[in-house]
């Protein structure tokens, strides 16, 4: 049955466009289609770079970026945080190496750490060698070794008690390894050389390279004493040097009867 529309058919039909529900979808759905209004930069940022080589570049490239420190060059410092110790133009002043040896060196725990006497051992003993003795020689030196050279007593301090400490910690079998070596450091050529320039600088001296200190020596500033000289006037007899003195002093026979049959 159909007849003319009245009313309420006109209020029930369907309307599109006349909501504002519908009309803020449309002016979405406007703005859409148009596309965002900005524009990304097209030029791109150039970035400074530094000119390498094939070989370096490829060198680079296999290295893991775990490796690389942030900043490259151009960073403030290379090891211990933001302090680098400079190379000094000045030569190696025996007397203020000595002055070195007669500090307390306390540490955190009011104790003389074994890392920092390890630091002084290799200054003393660096300065004790010949002259023709290179880092890496120095390096593979047995305790033995060390025990035939002849230094000042200040310097003689800090090696046995070096020597002691790292004999307690490795035991027995540390006395056929490179004296150098201690917990889980190997000793190596860099690892000493740092030892001893770091500890010269928080001593307030110039932080001298170990290749200097080799070249260097210690002059008529102290008389140069030997081991059991040393061993008499440092060791209390009643003290656990005494042990080290006896075990030592065995090491020297057997390196001394070695020697002798090496000869023969």
């Amino acid at each position: 049955m159909s007849g003319p529309e009245d009313w309420w058919d006109r209020q029930t039909e369907p309307k599109t466009g006349d909501s504002w529900f519908d009309r803020v979808h449309q002016q979405q759905r406007s703005g859409r289609a148009a596309g965002p209004s900005w524009r990304p930069v097209e030029e791109p940022v150039s970035v400074p770079t530094t000119r390498r080589s094939r070989s370096a570049s490829i060198v680079k490239q296999s290295l893991p970026w775990q490796s690389r420190k942030p900043g490259g060059r151009h960073r403030a410092g290379q090891r211990s945080c933001d302090r680098v110790i400079p190379v000094p133009t000045v030569d190696v002043l025996p007397d203020l190496v000595l002055s070195a040896f007669q500090r307390r060196w306390r540490g955190k725990y009011r104790v003389t750490l074994p890392w920092r006497m390890r630091g002084l051992a290799m200054i003393a003993v660096a300065m004790s060698v010949p002259r023709d003795t290179t880092i890496q020689a120095l390096s593979r030196m047995l305790p033995g070794d060390v025990l035939q050279l002849r230094m000042p007593l200040p310097a003689w301090r800090w090696v046995l008690r070096f020597l002691h400490t790292r004999r307690s910690i490795l035991g027995s079998a540390s006395d056929h390894q490179p004296w150098v070596t201690l917990f889980r450091s190997r000793g190596t050529p860099r690892q000493i050389s740092w030892a001893a320039t770091c500890t010269l600088s928080r001593a307030g001296l110039p932080g001298w390279r170990v290749s200097k200190l080799l070249r260097a020596s210690w002059g008529g500033y102290a008389p140069f004493a030997s081991f059991e000289s040393a061993a008499r006037r440092l060791l209390p007899r009643d003290s656990w040097m005494l042990e080290l003195e006896r075990a030592c002093s065995a090491i020297a026979a057997v390196v001394t009867a070695e020697l002798a049959s090496y000869r023969t």
